[in-house]
């Protein structure tokens, strides 16, 4: 695939179709635009969905290659968005939960199905990663600016395709890519009319492409697990600073949460890229052969 091809269908249908979509489903000309809480999620999991079967083609249901739940995932996860009321925000860490439990489950079982304690193990882990990134995007989103939300959402799934690129998985980082660029998609209506986005509401879906992506790139490519946990804690950052160090000026406001996400997110990439591009180890000279071993054998052979 030459990159001009990657670039369309990674980049610009996947962005093209979540922008029509928030576009159609907020309508954000309306002078008294309200948020309309399910438009962020539909438009991410649909163009994340769009570009991963362009790029990989649209897996079966159950996935025959478990690195290839993810867009299945997004989807299932979307209609919590909908959830209205007080208890919204507990019922999407509930859902995100239960789906990244069977999902871990789902990813973990051709490595461990012979070792049921481990594989059960392993799993919450990765439910843990669901539910501490749904979290911290859940938090960290209320508290700041719509348009510096939605950068500093694209930071971090820009740094998790990077950190799964790193691990050698070169096709989950391009579909990854395409989750940033419906994202990027929001963060343009952000910056039309910020408070239609409810891009808060779209934490489950993010935080699941995210950590699927991470962990398949840990357990079957040469991701690195510590990446995973600073990844996963970086939206947590936003969410326990002051809110009055969120606010400020415009390019304040937009630019502070992303940079309080990119010091974590960075330094998993660079953890990444370190591995990545370490220099081959050296042959042991003990286990050269020497030249005696080197030797003609006239008897070799008969």
């Amino acid at each position: 695939m030459n990159p001009l091809e990657l670039l369309l269908i990674g980049v610009v249908v996947p962005g093209a179709l979540a922008l029509a979509l928030m576009v159609g489903l907020t309508r954000p000309w309306r002078t008294q635009g309200a948020a309309v809480p399910g438009a962020a999620a539909i438009a991410l999991a649909a163009g994340y969905a769009l570009g991963f079967g362009l790029i990989l083609g649209w897996p079966a249901l159950p996935p025959i290659d478990v690195t290839h739940a993810s867009p299945w995932v997004a989807l299932l996860l979307a209609p919590l968005a909908l959830i209205g009321g007080e208890r919204a925000s507990r019922w999407r860490m509930l859902g995100t939960g239960a789906l990244g439990l069977g999902t871990g489950l789902f990813l973990l079982s051709p490595l461990y199905g012979d070792a049921p304690a481990t594989l059960v193990a392993l799993a919450a882990l990765v439910a843990l990663t669901f539910v501490v990134l749904e979290r911290g995007l859940d938090r960290g989103l209320a508290k700041a600016d719509p348009r510096g939300g939605a950068l500093a959402v694209i930071v971090l799934v820009t740094g998790a395709s990077l950190a799964t690129l790193f691990g050698d998985v070169a096709s989950l980082a391009q579909v990854t890519g395409a989750l940033a660029a419906a994202v990027g998609a929001t963060f343009v209506v952000a910056l039309w009319r910020g408070r239609v986005v409810a891009l808060r509401h779209a934490a489950p879906v993010v935080a699941a492409v995210v950590a699927l992506n991470l962990w398949s790139a840990a357990l079957y490519g040469n991701g690195r697990f510590e990446a995973i946990a600073l990844i996963a804690v970086a939206p947590l950052v936003i969410a326990f600073v002051p809110a009055r160090w969120l606010g400020g000026r415009v390019l304040a406001a937009i630019a502070r949460p992303a940079a309080l996400v990119a010091l974590p997110v960075v330094a998993a990439a660079l953890l990444a890229a370190r591995a990545y591009f370490a220099e081959p180890i050296a042959a042991d000279a003990t286990t050269a052969p020497d030249a005696e071993s080197e030797r003609y054998d006239p008897d070799y052979g008969y």
